[in-house]
């Protein structure tokens, strides 16, 4: 073979290897800038009192069940739909003194990157000390680790 045109393939090569990198740099800072925008706009509610049909919402995570105030025992179904980081939806069961009865995490099956996948959980405890307690589920800021997204949502509990 001569010698300018292996010199031209290999150039060619670096090249097109040098383009491929910064196209691959330039998608990964876009994703999180876009996952650092996320996180800034996200608004976290709790349960209005007296709303025990309605679905609990925090933006990127809805709670279908349970419904506020309801009564439980030692186990419950929590639901719902999420678009979350990595899909990783994160769950506590709190009584009235925010001692930790059961926590966790559940996958929400979205169908690609961005969109709401449904979960479905269902942890278990011991019996509480308390009547009445809350359970909380949210996600974990992909940028500091913080609580984001939070839904809570009072219950009783049968005793």
């Amino acid at each position: 073979m001569n010698k300018p045109l292996v010199t031209a393939l290999i150039i060619t090569a670096l090249a097109m290897s040098a383009a491929l990198f910064f196209t691959m740099v330039q998608r990964h800072e876009n994703t999180e800038k876009k996952v650092e925008q996320k996180n800034q706009i996200q608004p976290q509610h709790s349960i209005p009192e007296g709303s025990p049909t309605a679905t609990l919402t925090s933006g990127n995570i809805m709670v279908s069940s349970p419904k506020a105030n309801a009564t439980i025992g030692n186990s419950i179904t929590i639901s719902g739909s999420a678009r979350v980081f990595e899909n990783t939806v994160n769950y506590r069961v709190l009584d009235g003194k925010r001692a930790v009865l059961a926590e966790g995490t559940t996958i929400a099956k979205a169908p690609d990157i961005g969109q709401f996948g449904t979960f479905l959980v269902t942890p278990t405890w011991s019996t509480p000390a308390t009547i009445s307690g809350t359970i909380e589920v949210f996600d974990y800021s992909a940028k500091d680790g913080s609580v984001i997204d939070l839904v809570t949502i009072p219950v009783g509990f049968a005793l």
